[in-house]
């Protein structure tokens, strides 16, 4: 169970929290050019999010 939450569910927050910034900043006619896979280390082990 907790690497459920650690692995899916937190990736999932950031991966959501990532494709509204962008979608804001391409409103200022910012442009993406290229998407990767990130991870972020925290006290119970890293997280790996997408940034679409």
């Amino acid at each position: 169970m907790y690497e459920v939450f650690r692995t899916q569910i937190m990736g999932e927050v950031f991966t959501q929290i990532n494709k509204v910034i962008k979608e804001k900043q391409q409103e200022q006619g910012w442009t993406v050019q290229r998407e990767d896979q990130k991870t972020v280390p925290f006290t119970f082990g890293s997280v790996a999010f997408n940034i679409p």
